[in-house]
């Protein structure tokens, strides 16, 4: 999960992140065996929990990185 959201682990913090991601996993079973669908609801989990749903820049930060991974999973992506 780090590597995949680098930003957002530089901008909470090793604590902040480590917490955020255990809610998320157990808040959110996996149904994928893709780490990149899996966090598909990342985005609404992160506006909805505290303390990241009061913290200005992270609705920055998860617009960013979904339409990133938009890009990179549209049907022209080369890989």
């Amino acid at each position: 999960m780090r590597h995949d959201h680098e930003l957002l682990h530089a901008y909470l913090g090793d604590e902040m992140f480590y917490e955020m991601g255990h809610a998320y996993v157990k808040g959110a079973p996996s149904e994928h065996p893709n780490l990149r669908w899996f966090f598909a609801t990342l985005p609404e989990f992160l506006k909805s929990t505290r303390p990241t749903a009061i913290t200005p820049c992270c609705p920055i930060c998860r617009r960013w990185k979904k339409a990133l991974n938009r890009r990179l999973d549209g049907k022209d992506a080369r890989c």
